[in-house]
């Protein structure tokens, strides 16, 4: 567990996450050319995840299927999640009224999104099975091409 701590502090991505709460909390103005830049970083982090997804995909050389490492995260992503997000919007609509019910649209569509191909970069570089990720990632994006189509006619009127 101390191991698995350490691995996990030393990640960048923890470090841009405590810069930004130091910037957010003190109220530091960044100006308009950052926003501009993190315009462009968000279309470049996203040909960026996919190419990371290729490469780890492209490792594989002989492979397993794995079903029941498979079925923890899509548990996880496609029941537990949804489930959690339609309890919050069934608590705000009865009890709360925080959120406006486009609001709650959104947080639905969100909850069944497929994974995240940051995923794929967490597990490549603690080396932790980055070929069996990569395919889930793969997995459920093409799990969430059905899903979605099916959620929004039911649920999004």
């Amino acid at each position: 567990m101390k191991t698995a701590f350490f691995r996990t502090a030393t990640l960048p991505t923890v470090y841009a996450f405590l810069l930004g709460v130091v910037v957010s909390l003190a109220q530091i103005p960044l100006g308009e050319i950052y926003s501009t830049a993190t315009g462009y970083f968000r279309g470049a982090f996203t040909i960026l995840g996919m190419l990371i997804l290729g490469v780890a995909l492209a490792d594989i050389k002989k492979y397993k299927w794995d079903w029941k490492f498979f079925s923890v995260p899509f548990f996880a992503k496609f029941i537990v999640w949804p489930a959690l997000i339609l309890l919050v919007i069934a608590l705000d609509t009865n009890f709360f009224h925080i959120y406006d019910p486009l609001i709650h649209k959104v947080f639905l569509l969100l909850s069944i999104m497929p994974l995240g191909t940051n995923t794929v970069v967490y597990a490549t570089q603690l080396n932790v099975y980055p070929e069996k990720i990569a395919t889930t990632v793969v997995l459920s994006t093409a799990f969430s091409l059905l899903l979605i189509p099916i959620v929004t006619t039911l649920f999004l009127k």
